[in-house]
């Protein structure tokens, strides 16, 4: 299946800039993934103090999920000017199509909530990722550094929208339970009645 076929024109257009763009980044060696792997190499790694637990609302069969900030992400969002904002994250746009033929364009802060309602996904396609390579974030203290890998990492309807039951919260580490048996079913909200363990 050619995923060009699947886009309109305004869609192909805007994936060909895209790439005519990234071919630039490319050869000034300022794209995303260049600044990210000079900051691996030179940068000395930082380690987190929290961690993220976080329910889906939307897939009931996982159990709860464990996110740890990478120590490379803390040090180059500390140190500034590598990795892109968290609104020019969200603005990438997806192209997903299920097994009907079903189609949907949609920016990244939607691509998780969205692809609950496509059955069978059988593609997703990246199809501009554009100002992740021309924007930066400015340096952040450990603190922004963590809350930035959270919200980029875990879906944003987890985090960002009130419910009925806590679907998201951050701890140290080290309250954790020492062995991760019968990890599908841990709940959050035997976490959160725990005042003292949620930070």
């Amino acid at each position: 299946m050619n995923f060009r076929d699947i886009l309109s024109p305004a869609e192909n257009e805007m994936y060909d800039q895209y790439q005519q763009e990234k071919r630039e980044h490319m050869k000034r060696g300022t794209n995303l993934l260049g600044r990210v792997g000079w900051a691996k190499e030179h940068l000395d790694p930082v380690d987190p103090k929290w961690c993220a637990l976080w329910e889906d609302p939307y897939s009931e069969k996982e159990g709860l999920h464990i996110t740890y900030p990478s120590k490379h992400a803390i040090s180059a969002l500390m140190r500034g000017y590598i990795i892109n904002p968290l609104d020019s994250h969200w603005s990438t746009m997806h192209l997903l199509v299920d097994t009907h033929g079903n189609k949907a364009v949609v920016p990244n802060i939607d691509y998780e909530k969205t692809k609950y309602t496509m059955s069978k996904l059988v593609m997703d396609m990246v199809i501009d990722y554009r100002r992740s390579h021309n924007e930066v974030a400015e340096p952040m203290t450990f603190e922004e550094a963590h809350e930035y890998c959270f919200k980029r990492s875990i879906p944003n309807y987890c985090w960002s929208t009130r419910r009925n039951r806590p679907t998201f919260a951050v701890i140290t580490p080290d309250k954790l339970p020492p062995t991760r048996t019968f990890r599908n079913s841990w709940r959050l909200a035997d976490y959160t009645r725990l005042k003292d363990i949620v930070e």
